[in-house]
């Protein structure tokens, strides 16, 4: 240990970039750090651990902690280690390419390929590549000797297949949560991972049989494609287009102004806090809305951790409904506190754009999903797992026609995070909800597509006279400029 304590002018760190494409040396005189060249000059034991957790503090401290790799006072060592490292990052960067490549051959029309440097200041970053939403395959690059802990992963976001890359030429990799041991190269798991079934060319052939009997139309097996991620078998967009079009949710072209009916105190939490709220569709999922499809989306049964996959999506999806029926009578008795409430009339700012869509309403004997559910459980009694995949996207905009008198509308947008919890009172389930701000200023995020442009007070409402001016006022205050009436409906009981 002769000269590795004998007062060194240098010290030498690894560092990555923070493109996390590249690694360099640095070199530090330590006589411009006090504190540092007092550290190493003092004695200390090989093995004192507490000694080496402080020793990395007090280097991150003068020197900046972000993307050190390793560090040393002996040049040599780290430039032994850059060479392997700077062949480990090519091997990872052609490795991404291999499964964008190995993705596009598969033909799956949802591929989203994600890059996360959130870890880069600590050596480490990721790319993520989901089919149809769902994260099938994780490539984590690890460089270094740094001690690290990784945060909480839902359950949706853990990956059916995850490949950790050591700078040193290792691979670590887990399929869901199990650590599989195993000596193969990458692109030996790159065979085992993006392995078809078998049989999959003659279940295609009995998919197209199936469709041809029961649609009357004829799909070529080029038609049909395997989800790696879910282990089933979808329908290339267009064909399931044609199988849908009868009940194809559409975009809300008219009208200009749209209604949501709410209870007084509802409408005073807006005013106050300037913003509206979105639900998660968690708390949809019921027979009156989009439960009723469940069984004609796929026909097989989800196991553990994809049942709880689905509460774990649908927290990441929020919606509010609407109606184009403004101040109806039985829009007040249903939805509007038995006609106590408010109406809020809102004005669609951008109708050309915004993603307002019209609920399309399906009786639950109807030829649409009779024939779908024909077609399901022909494919289930022939071992073939199947899902509806266009389907399962129009849910949430697919209502029972026992509901059309509704004139529902819906707003969906998608959010990874959430501004709040509660319990919803109809179903009891714990529901995320995000916020969006009904106040507009110049430049500002995160603005709710429509402007609330009017408040109607029910036809049952207490105080009338006194609560539309006080709502007025209140309104002013709170920067809203909108109108207040009282509804027109004077036979309400």
């Amino acid at each position: 240990m002769e000269g590795y304590n004998n007062k060194p002018e240098m010290l030498f760190v690894l560092r990555m970039n923070a493109e996390g494409n590249d690694v360099f040396i640095e070199e530090y005189e330590l006589s411009e750090f006090p504190k540092l060249e007092e550290w190493f000059n003092k004695p200390k034991g090989i093995f004192d651990y507490n000694a080496i957790f402080e020793e990395m503090k007090l280097v991150g401290q003068c020197l900046g902690a972000e993307r050190i790799v390793n560090y040393d006072r002996r040049k040599f060592v780290l430039e032994l280690e850059l060479k392997d490292m700077k062949q480990s990052l090519k091997d990872y960067t052609e490795s991404v390419l291999k499964v964008e490549k190995a993705l596009e051959n598969i033909g799956v029309e949802d591929i989203r390929h994600n890059k996360s440097m959130e870890k880069i200041d600590l050596c480490s970053f990721s790319d993520t590549f989901y089919i149809y939403d769902k994260p099938f395959l994780k490539l984590e690059y690890r460089l270094g000797h740094r001690f690290r802990t990784d945060s909480f992963i839902e359950g949706y976001d853990i990956p059916c297949w995850k490949i950790q890359f050591m700078h040193q030429g290792g691979l670590s990799v887990y399929n869901r949560n199990d650590l599989l041991k195993s000596d193969k190269t990458f692109d030996e798991w790159m065979q085992v991972i993006f392995q078809f079934p078998e049989d999959a060319d003659l279940k295609k052939k009995k998919i197209c049989e199936l469709i041809h009997t029961i649609y009357g139309f004829e799909i070529q097996i080029t038609d049909i494609l395997y989800d790696l991620a879910s282990k089933c078998f979808v329908l290339k967009e267009e064909v399931e287009q044609n199988m849908l079009k009868d009940i194809k949710p559409e975009r809300a072209v008219e009208p200009d102004e749209i209604a949501k009916y709410t209870t007084l105190d509802t409408l005073v939490a807006v005013l106050q806090s300037g913003k509206m709220r979105m639900n998660s569709i968690v708390s949809m999922n019921d027979k009156t809305e989009i439960g009723f499809l469940e069984e004609y989306i796929r026909n097989y049964k989800e196991d553990f951790d994809e049942e709880c996959d689905k509460y774990l999506f649908a927290d990441k999806e929020f919606i509010t409904s609407f109606t184009t029926r403004i101040d109806d009578l039985d829009m007040w008795r249903l939805y509007g506190d038995n006609a106590r409430g408010v109406c809020m009339v809102f004005e669609r700012i951008n109708k050309d754009s915004d993603e307002l869509f019209n609920i399309s309403y399906i009786a639950e004997k109807s030829d649409v999903l009779e024939k779908i559910a024909k077609l399901q459980d022909a494919l289930k009694n022939n071992s073939i797992r199947f899902r509806m995949n266009l389907l399962k996207k129009y849910q949430h905009f697919l209502k029972l026609s026992d509901y059309s008198s509704e004139s529902e509308c819906r707003l969906m947008v998608n959010s990874k995070k959430t501004d709040g919890w509660f319990i919803n009172r109809d179903n009891g389930i714990l529901t995320p909800y995000i916020e969006k701000k009904l106040v507009r200023e110049v430049e500002e995020d995160n603005i709710y597509p429509f402007r609330l442009s009017g408040i109607i007070l029910g036809p049952a409402s207490r105080e009338q006279t006194a609560n539309m001016m006080q709502i007025l006022y209140m309104a002013a205050q709170c920067q809203y400029s909108l109108f207040v009436k009282q509804s027109k409906i004077t036979s309400y009981r």
